[in-house]
């Protein structure tokens, strides 16, 4: 062979690689195809939002009572627990924002807030440890973009 039979044959070879195809003036391309939102942070963000419900409802019924001994009682329960309580309803909400806008810093402000929580109050930490691991593992298998 030749080098010019050569070149020729190198620059078909090269040809049929490169080759794309031609795409019709009518064809779209679809790109608005959104990451699906997580169930994890969905469920982080319902069980706290009960458990803050629980917690506010719980803590204001001790508050309106008759009895102005355990009225003060319960402003002085309510006044300990209120650093908790603050907590778990700013992850709550970061956990709300995370799953609606589909942020993984949401998620990870929220496990982090529900972390706290359980710091200033420690024996509520059963009822925020489930909600401290989904935020964690929302945040963990949400797709970085």
């Amino acid at each position: 062979m030749s080098g010019t039979e050569l070149e020729s044959k190198n620059n078909t070879d090269c040809n049929e690689l490169v080759e794309t195809p031609e795409l019709s003036p009518n064809s779209q391309i679809d790109v608005s195809v959104k990451p699906k939102k997580s169930k994890i942070l969905l469920v982080s963000a319902i069980l706290g939002t009960l458990y803050l419900v629980y917690l506010i409802s719980y803590f204001m019924g001790s508050i309106a009572s008759a009895d102005q001994t355990e009225a003060l009682a319960g402003g002085i329960a309510t006044m300990l627990v209120m650093p908790h309580m603050l907590c778990v309803g700013l992850a709550t909400i970061f956990t709300w924002i995370g799953w609606v806008a589909r942020a993984r810093w949401g998620a990870l402000v929220a496990g982090i807030l529900y972390s706290v929580s359980i710091l200033l109050m420690f024996i509520y930490a059963p009822f925020v440890i489930v909600q401290l691991i989904l935020s964690f593992v929302g945040f963990a298998k949400m797709k970085k973009v």
